[in-house]
């Protein structure tokens, strides 16, 4: 599997690390919340739509040198094309729902059964009945925990699914209270195996430089792009 971290240049034991993460997920459900109170300490109060956004932060790591994790934030439906090439190019993956709303688990579901179907390698001619899946880092993530009288998709659920069934990370999460926001990337640094020092250095403290998008958001998308929810297609 290739993999979720490059070495950009080393001397002696300092390093320059470079990673790329997507972040998927049904609309509304925080995708941009998360990575905007991660990068930058602030949470947008209103909601305009994504199509497709970088954010860059870079973190110091002492003696180990400087890891700069590049992310990208996408849109959450009406571009199947998009999508596809998103879990085509990318290596590791944050994929969100909304605890409230059990539809939009039900979409990382069907995000989750697409990745791995993607990264399925085609059956060898000595096993033509059996074909290798390798798969690449996930972080299953339940935004909006804030309000636990509208939750409708428990932890204990969400947790034992992510972690015990589909053997990825999962954390519980709300960004409009910046809480668990960096266990997300930290998961995600322990589910890409990436050495200790890497983990331990993703801390808002470590911040060292951080790049926005030029424009707040993207185009908002229109609403009749946007195809019928949990439905697992692309096109």
């Amino acid at each position: 599997m290739p993999s979720a971290i490059s070495f950009i240049s080393w001397s002696d034991t300092k390093y320059r690390m470079q990673a790329r993460v997507v972040v998927l997920g049904a609309s509304r459900v925080g995708k941009t919340a998360i990575i905007k109170q991660f990068v930058e300490n602030s949470f947008p109060e209103h909601h305009d739509a994504t199509v497709e956004e970088w954010y860059s932060t870079e973190f110091d790591m002492g003696n180990n040198g400087t890891l700069t994790l590049n992310i990208l934030d996408t849109a959450g439906t009406g571009f199947p094309e998009m999508r596809r090439m998103e879990i085509k190019n990318f290596e590791a993956f944050i994929l969100v729902f909304d605890v409230n709303d059990y539809d939009s688990f039900e979409e990382v579901r069907c995000l989750r059964e697409r990745i791995i179907e993607a990264k399925r390698k085609p059956a060898t001619t000595t096993n033509a009945d059996i074909s290798e899946v390798n798969y690449p880092p996930i972080v299953i993530v339940g935004n909006k925990n804030d309000s636990p009288s509208k939750r409708v998709v428990s932890k204990e659920l969400a947790e034992t699914i992510s972690t015990i069934d589909w053997e990825n990370g999962y954390v519980d999460a709300s960004a409009k209270e910046d809480v668990n926001v960096c266990e997300v990337f930290r998961e995600l640094s322990i589910q890409a195996k990436f050495p200790p020092f890497v983990t331990r250095a993703i801390k808002k403290e470590n911040v060292r430089r951080k790049s926005l998008p030029a424009y707040p958001t993207s185009p908002k998308i229109k609403t009749s792009t946007s195809p019928k929810r949990n439905s697992c297609a692309l096109s």
